[in-house]
């Protein structure tokens, strides 16, 4: 089937294996088939406990809707070479689905995300799909650096990069000023940098608090 999300058809086509080939943790492989790249994902898709709380919280062991939308972006630009030789961080990437299909295009990839179990799934993803350019790091928004200058970044972090990424990272909208001083902060290590967030909204609190922390 192909995705839609808010009317608008995207490219990916997700051919999804049986309940049965589900694994004792709620896994199952998927195949996906986005325009010209073949890839294949382990996702989450049996939930056990709750999706969000503070005991156990399962968001980005999921595949979202914005991920979508944000891949076909970046096949888009990426077909016309609009990401040769980019370097690329994603913020809160997951499994890894948005990092995965940049890696086709650019030079290399930082895919973040706070939660270590995560990042244990994105890389076990990574390199299912032979992503040899793709580095999985952990990133907290609110981290000392992010806020004083006086404070080194990860090493990791280098000279910045050139595109920022996010799909479905802002909700709830209690971490967007922390997601935007995140993103200033790369921004002054490469002021040329641009910041692409792929979002479906959920009510308009997310939206008006992004709009007032970016202005």
């Amino acid at each position: 089937y192909q995705r839609r999300v808010h009317g608008k058809k995207v490219c990916a086509t997700c051919l999804q294996m049986s309940d049965d080939e589900v694994d004792e943790d709620g896994y199952s492989l998927e195949a996906l088939r986005l325009g010209e790249v073949h890839l294949r994902l382990r996702v989450k898709t049996v939930f056990r406990g709750t999706l969000i709380g503070r005991a156990l919280d399962q968001t980005g062991h999921m595949q979202w809707p914005g991920a979508y939308l944000l891949c076909d972006w970046l096949l888009e630009r990426g077909a016309a070479g609009g990401l040769e030789h980019f370097r690329v961080l994603e913020f809160g990437a997951g499994v890894g689905l948005c990092s995965i299909v940049a890696s086709r295009f650019c030079d290399s990839v930082v895919a973040t995300d706070r939660d270590a179990s995560v990042l244990d799934v994105l890389r076990g993803n990574a390199a299912l799909n032979n992503c040899t350019n793709v580095q999985a790091e952990p990133l907290e928004w609110g981290a000392p650096w992010v806020r004083d200058s006086a404070v080194p970044p990860p090493v990791w972090v280098g000279p910045g990069f050139d595109l920022l990424l996010g799909a479905e990272v802002v909700y709830p909208d209690a971490c967007v000023d922390d997601l935007v001083a995140c993103v200033a902060a790369l921004m002054r290590l490469h002021p040329g940098a641009v910041f692409v967030l792929a979002l479906v909204p959920r009510g308009p609190q997310v939206e008006t608090t992004l709009a007032a922390a970016a202005a």
